[in-house]
């Protein structure tokens, strides 16, 4: 998993590889020792689950500001 220019480039739980511009992610989930993120490509809601954890995620998009992190306390 990394971030190339606007792009982050992945490969999904199934092994399928994948390239999503920053732009269109709409959000990433955990997903217990996964996440999964939600994009939007040819005007749907698609998603993936990707075999990374969200600290790691976290550290892989540390510099792209345009996210932040909701924390859940229940």
């Amino acid at each position: 998993m990394r971030i190339v220019g606007k792009y982050f480039e992945f490969e999904s739980v199934a092994g399928n590889q994948f390239k999503v511009s920053l732009d269109d992610i709409l959000f990433v989930e955990a997903n217990g020792k996964n996440i999964r993120c939600y994009y939007e490509k040819d005007n749907e809601i698609k998603s993936n689950a990707i075999n990374l954890s969200m600290k790691d995620f976290i550290h892989i998009i540390d510099k792209h500001h345009q996210f932040f992190r909701c924390i859940n306390h229940t």
